[in-house]
């Protein structure tokens, strides 16, 4: 069971980076699935940072060929949230602690 982030890296630099992967760190924990991100070799559009400013553990690396939800709205959507389901790969900006509060 397995959510991701293909996008990382392709959707905005290193601040939006940040909040993308603090969403699908929240998100698996919230619904017991474990998440999965780029490695840090992948080729992206933007600076993928990730991997040279943080020490990133729990997560599994690559790219999952899971169906995407994407959402550009900037404003929190709980739908999000609450509708995870296994085996899907988001996209999005999600710049809000909402998304996020239980990634630690």
């Amino acid at each position: 069971m397995t959510v991701s982030f293909n996008g990382l890296g392709n959707e905005g630099r290193l601040g939006n980076q940040m909040f993308q992967y603090a969403f699908i760190r929240g998100m698996s924990k919230k619904h017991g699935y474990d998440f999965m991100i780029p490695d840090a070799n992948a080729n992206r559009f933007d600076n993928y940072g990730l991997f040279e400013c943080f020490e990133l553990e729990g997560c599994k690396t690559g790219e999952g060929s899971y169906p995407t939800l994407e959402c550009r709205d900037t404003a929190f959507n709980q739908k999000f949230l609450d509708d995870c389901t296994d085996n899907t790969n988001y996209s999005g900006v999600f710049q809000t602690e909402k998304y996020f509060a239980n990634a630690t």
